[in-house]
């Protein structure tokens, strides 16, 4: 019995106490690979953080160029004279879309707005004088496109009689009414298709060329992306807006 006790004892005393070097590799690898997860669960995180903040800082810039734009379309009075198609100089007109867009301010000034292509800023132009409306320090902006309907002014009236000798009309002899008490001839221009019309909207029942019934509606499409050092950060956006003209001249 004496000799069974002391071998307990005996046993006891002996027993190794503590982790095995097996089960300390095994936790440090479990602690590592959780560190790493949250490492970079965090650093994605921050990504994430920074180009949200990015892309609406380039936001905010993108609105208040947007606001500007169409501050002028409203209230302004748009500019068709200008030979916008500079393919054929002598097709004045709107057809597709710009690269720039002209009005008459409320005040008489000419003003413009376009994009520098060297520089990546929208300009305005201000009777002559220029300043940017955008800085390349918060956003590029890669491309400014605008499309503009109708495509000549809805508010030229082609109107044809003695005192101009129907100059107005692309056709020979295509003034449509008589005033016989007059004995002028006046009235609008006679058309078959569009192209005998310089407002290209021939009104295809009357057979006179009419004035667009509509107001001039612009629309916007500004292409841009952060300014950002990092070129994973540099992601092209894509934005649309269109505005109708107030201004009512018939």
């Amino acid at each position: 019995m004496l000799g069974n006790s002391k071998n307990k004892i005996f046993s006891a005393k002996t027993k190794p106490a503590g982790f095995t070097l097996m089960e300390i590799l095994v936790v440090m690898a479990i602690f590592s690979i959780l560190g790493v997860v949250i490492i970079n669960v965090f650093i994605l995180a921050l990504n994430s953080q920074r180009q949200v903040s990015l892309k609406q800082k380039s936001l905010n810039s993108v609105r208040s160029v947007l606001e500007a734009i169409t501050r002028q379309a409203r209230t302004g009075e748009f500019v068709y004279q200008l030979d916008y198609n500079l393919d054929d100089p002598d097709e004045p007109g709107i057809f597709g879309w710009e690269s720039e867009v002209h009005f008459i301010d409320s005040q008489g000034r000419a003003l413009g707005f376009y994009l520098d292509q060297d520089t990546k800023e929208v300009m305005m132009n201000i009777d002559g004088e220029e300043s940017r409306l955008s800085d390349r320090r918060e956003v590029l902006v890669k491309s400014l496109l605008f499309y503009i309907s109708p495509v000549t002014d809805p508010f030229v009236q082609e109107r044809c009689n003695d005192a101009v000798n129907q100059e107005n009309c692309l056709l020979p002899n295509a003034c449509t009414v008589d005033d016989e008490a007059s004995g002028s001839r006046v009235g609008f221009c006679g058309c078959t298709d569009d192209a005998d019309c310089s407002n290209r909207h021939c009104d295809l029942t009357e057979r006179i060329c009419l004035p667009f019934d509509q107001q001039p509606l612009l629309t916007i499409v500004i292409g841009f992306e952060s300014s950002a050092l990092k070129l994973e950060d540099r992601k092209e956006i894509f934005v649309q807006t269109s505005v109708s003209n107030r201004v009512y001249k018939r």
